[in-house]
């Protein structure tokens, strides 16, 4: 460790017991082998189709220069587009099982299911309440507002074990921003925030807390990717709807510990930069970062689209303001950085 850096005082790995407990059990959605199996059986089911295809054309081909009636035979047809249909369909779902291994972005049918729910396809409604050992999860209308050219949008919601909205306790809040190209729903999916957060806190690892997921994709002048800036150029104002819309709605809809201390913001990928960078501009506002493979500016596509002046770049750039920061509360950060990152 370089001398002056302070030293951890937690074991920086979890117990064994717990990452096991942590493991996608059905891993065969991210499966290379059956993603291999899956697209040569399809190929070769194609390839018999076309074979069989090829030969009955020519054995009616053969008929009809022998002068014989060429008798059509309906079935064999149907069962050659058959096969042919039923092969590309496996061929296409082995490239999907083995994009889905290299993303990781649906590990469990629990997973999927939350990607249909996001996509309007299913209903979060049916999933079974929480208990003594498992949360819940939820979807919360956020009202958007002119002023912030944000629609109205759901962020997705969990909800410890033991929750109760009437009861005395109140809980911390840790606000996850989702990268670019996502959405909130990522960090139920492919993040699995339920199953971890159940496991954490039944194991008594963290303290019961609400998580959300708000969505910080634009439709102005800087597409999706806002990288959560207060536009300057017409677009819109995600900083401002985070650090406002989104927290006072959670704050009013659930029994929360409205205070910076107990209120965390996490992110990453272009969320780890919004979390460093919005969690660095309102230090009244969060007690807590956690960036995830951030990086130190907004990156030229949003600097360009978002922003209209150098100062203003400058001032959403934690790499050039954060020496000139004073800190007046201890401000904890967890921040995990790639070998090669600058």
């Amino acid at each position: 460790m370089a001398a002056g850096l302070p030293v951890p005082d937690t074991d920086p790995a979890l117990p064994a017991a717990v990452l096991r407990e942590l493991q996608p059990a059905e891993t065969y959605l991210m499966s290379y082998p059956l993603a291999v199996v899956l697209a040569v059986l399809g190929a070769g089911t194609v390839a018999w189709a076309v074979v069989r295809a090829r030969r009955r054309a020519r054995a009616l081909r053969e008929r009809q220069a022998r002068g014989e009636e060429a008798r059509r035979r309906r079935r064999s047809r149907v069962a050659t587009a058959a096969l042919a249909t039923l092969g590309a369909l496996s061929f296409v779902l082995g490239l999907a099982v083995g994009a889905n291994a290299y993303s990781g972005y649906v590990p469990t049918w629990g997973a999927a299911r939350v990607q249909l729910v996001a996509l309007g396809l299913a209903d979060l409604s049916a999933d079974a309440p929480g208990g003594a050992y498992r949360g819940q999860v939820r979807t919360l209308p956020i009202p958007g507002t002119a002023a912030e050219q944000i629609a109205d949008e759901d962020a997705w919601v969990y909800l410890p074990p033991g929750f109760d909205p009437d009861g005395s306790t109140r809980y911390p809040v840790v606000y996850l921003i989702h990268g670019s190209p996502d959405d909130p729903s990522s960090w139920f999916a492919a993040g699995r925030v339920p199953r971890t957060m159940d496991v954490l806190v039944r194991r008594g690892l963290v303290d019961p807390m609400i998580v959300v997921a708000p969505t910080v994709n634009g439709t102005g002048p800087g597409g999706l990717d806002t990288e959560c800036l207060d536009s300057t150029t017409g677009g819109e104002q995600v900083e401002t709807y985070l650090t406002t819309t989104v927290v006072d709605t959670v704050d009013a809809t659930y029994p929360t510990l409205a205070d910076r201390e107990h209120r965390v913001i996490g992110g990453m990928s272009s969320g780890g930069f919004c979390a460093l960078n919005v969690g660095l501009r309102n230090l009244d506002r969060y007690g807590t970062i956690l960036a995830i493979e951030p990086y130190g500016n907004p990156g030229p596509g949003p600097e360009r689209t978002m922003l209209s002046t150098q100062a203003e770049i400058d001032a959403n750039t934690p790499t050039t303001y954060l020496p000139t920061m004073t800190f007046t509360h201890p401000m904890p950060v967890f921040l995990d950085s790639g070998q090669d990152a600058p």
